[in-house]
């Protein structure tokens, strides 16, 4: 089980305190997906980069299986994350290279049969030896994600990972994700403005509003809530916009 435990942060911004995390606390099972959703600045990313060591907590801890953030080797090992999806790969090398580079880096060796599972599984076939600066912007972020789930850690936090993807890829890659968080019993904790991706994945959804959860719950729950069909509709309905 991953807990978030009464985390906050405050940044100075041009002499003034933001907060950006107000006393959070969640506890997200084995194989539960959870997706966190607000406006921009609400504090999502910002909670995220805590819970994946990017970002000190000014209060509060994480831990994972009782393993402290604190104790921060042992916690890493159990995580993998994805920010920025096409930055986090290096262009120069091929999509293969990319995973064996990037598990090399943490400490796994991957031999060719592992790799290839993860190139089948994302179609990448016909790309896996050339490099990566040559691809499609879709296809370098599904070898950024494959890099992300080749590590096969316990724990994955990714940041909007199909942001700026056409429908096509972007369906592509919520149904690898679903089909993997399914299989594997991962605990996935994703950050996202897609409504499609959020109602075919989320086990569970978090509302954040200026640092705060304002909502917990199943999609289900949620739409129930706000009288609606859809997330998006429910979504925007909370917001006020409908």
């Amino acid at each position: 089980m991953l807990i978030v435990d009464r985390v906050s942060k405050k940044f100075n911004v041009n002499g003034k305190e933001k907060i950006a995390v107000d006393n959070v606390s969640v506890k997200i099972k084995k194989g539960e997906t959870v997706c966190i959703v607000g406006p921009n600045g609400a504090g999502k990313t910002t909670t995220v980069k805590i819970c994946s060591g990017f970002v000190s907590p000014d209060s509060g801890n994480v831990y994972y299986d009782s393993i402290s953030l604190l104790n921060r080797k042992k916690y890493l090992e159990k995580i993998s994350v994805l920010f920025e999806g096409i930055r986090s790969i290096n262009w120069a090398l091929t999509p293969l290279e990319n995973m064996e580079y990037l598990s090399g880096l943490r400490g796994i060796k991957k031999n060719k049969k592992d790799i290839e599972k993860y190139i089948e599984m994302f179609e990448l076939g016909d790309y896996k030896n050339q490099q990566c600066n040559s691809l499609s912007r879709g296809n370098q972020q599904k070898v950024a994600i494959a890099c992300c789930l080749c590590l096969e850690t316990d724990a994955v936090f990714m940041d909007e990972p199909t942001l700026g993807l056409d429908m096509e890829i972007s369906h592509k890659i919520i149904k690898i994700l679903k089909t993997y968080a399914q299989t594997n019993k991962k605990i996935f904790v994703i950050t996202t403005h897609d409504s499609d991706f959020i109602e075919e994945i989320a086990d569970k959804v978090l509302i954040i509003e200026k640092g705060k959860i304002m909502f917990e719950g199943s999609c289900e729950e949620f739409k129930a809530v706000q009288n609606t069909n859809t997330f998006k509709e429910a979504y925007l309905k909370y917001r006020g916009v409908l």
